[in-house]
């Protein structure tokens, strides 16, 4: 009983954690211009900190998380969850661009 309480307890900590550290998802559409990329932005974010890809960085207006390898299975998670809505909203700016008239 008190083993389930500490790991509850831990979970807790870790989201809490990752909430202050930043979550790639919520601050890359958060900043997302015009342009920025939306469709699986937090994860794309974390990735490219991970390898060092400067300019797959810099195609958001954001800062990556401080441990972006921490925040990734999070960001695949909440980028998986809301991939509807991001999917819509790029593919109508993407319609909406290419207007012939």
């Amino acid at each position: 009983q008190e083993v389930g309480m500490q790991v509850k307890t831990g979970l807790v900590w870790l989201v809490a954690a990752l909430w202050v550290s930043g979550c790639a998802t919520v601050t890359s559409l958060d900043s997302a211009g015009r342009r920025g990329p939306l469709v699986y932005s937090g994860t794309r974010l974390d990735l490219a900190a991970m390898v060092g890809d400067e300019h797959g960085l810099r195609r958001f207006n954001t800062v990556p998380p401080a441990y972006p390898w921490l925040d990734l299975p999070f960001s695949l998670v909440a980028d998986t969850v809301i991939f509807p809505l991001t999917f819509a909203k790029a593919g109508g700016e993407w319609l909406i661009s290419r207007r012939p008239f």
